[in-house]
């Protein structure tokens, strides 16, 4: 039996991918992880996602096996790096005959918003495995429940600030976030965990295909494009965001007079890549809620952000 291979076996998605598939094939010999701090008797390689052709066709050959490779490129890479990362993987499997199947990003290809610079290096690397022939999905998911944990959970774990509204004092806890008030600006978010299901269960289809169908000669190329979401019930806008962290807040600290506020942060100057992608969330680009992904890959619905956040608080 040919293997499975997971770059960016440590990542935020990738340790789930890696999970979900050992679970799935009940044999951990059968999935290789590779990642820049491999563990001795875990079935782990080196490998540097953003090392050149030489450097990560030498870290693949270590498994001559592998057949299906799933790829997540670091979230703190630009769409330069990206887009350079993207080509040498691209190379690499095609000399290495290897399928990908790749963490990309819900609505890249445009219509009515653009993720900018980020999304347009997504394309690219997509484009750059059609033009080496090599077979693909991609996986693109909403926002993630990382993304909370990071730009807002420090800000509800902090000293709530007293403010007197004239009747009684209150406990305010303000959260600082890149969610935009415009009624468009409405983010469905998807748990990691879920994500990496469906990356592992796209993974065992597309190696079934493989055994079937001859998808390396495909003229115009073998891509299949997954959407992944949280479902209806992890869609917030700002207004009902704001309400659940004040649930959950509550429910941590067992204040009732505490609540949260929402100040929504300036688009970083600085940076095009996240200022398009700031821009494209603010317009309601992650507003996409259908669950089937995550359902016909775990046979439960998502997990929930705020089962997640009520977690993070305890």
């Amino acid at each position: 039996m040919g293997k499975f291979g997971v770059l960016g076996a440590t990542g935020n998605v990738g340790k789930h991918v890696a999970t979900a598939l050992r679970n799935s094939l009940g044999d951990v010999n059968s999935v290789v992880l590779f990642t820049r701090t491999p563990t001795e008797g875990d079935n782990s390689f080196e490998a540097d996602v953003g090392s050149d052709v030489a450097t990560l066709q030498k870290s693949l050959q270590q498994c001559p096996d592998l057949v299906v490779l799933f790829v997540a490129l670091p979230q703190a890479f630009s769409s330069e790096q990206m887009v350079s990362a993207g080509k040498v993987v691209a190379e690499v499997c095609a000399l290495q005959h290897v399928a990908v199947v790749r963490l990309s990003s819900y609505a890249i290809d445009g219509g009515r918003l653009t993720q900018g610079p980020l999304g347009k290096a997504h394309l690219s690397v997509e484009a750059a495995l059609t033009m080496a022939g090599v077979p693909q999905v991609s996986i693109r998911p909403t926002s993630f429940f990382v993304n909370a944990d990071a730009y807002d959970v420090p800000s509800l774990c902090a000293e709530p600030v007293s403010v007197d509204d004239g009747d009684s004092d209150e406990q305010v806890l303000t959260v600082m976030s890149p969610l935009g008030f415009a009624p468009t600006a409405c983010v469905n978010w998807v748990s990691c965990v879920d994500i990496g299901a469906v990356a592992a269960h796209q993974m065992m289809q597309l190696y079934d295909r493989l055994h079937k169908e001859d998808l390396w000669h495909v003229a115009s190329g073998f891509k299949v494009v997954t959407n992944v979401s949280g479902g209806p019930s992890n869609s917030y806008r700002v207004p009902e965001y704001t309400d659940m962290l004040t649930d959950e807040c509550r429910r941590a600290r067992g204040v009732e007079s505490l609540s949260v506020r929402y100040t929504e942060l300036p688009v970083p100057s600085e940076s095009q890549d996240y200022a398009g992608l700031w821009c494209f969330l603010r317009g309601g680009g992650f507003d996409f809620d259908d669950a089937s992904a995550v359902e016909d890959a775990t046979g439960r619905h998502p997990l929930s952000l705020r089962e997640h956040l009520r977690a993070a608080l305890a």
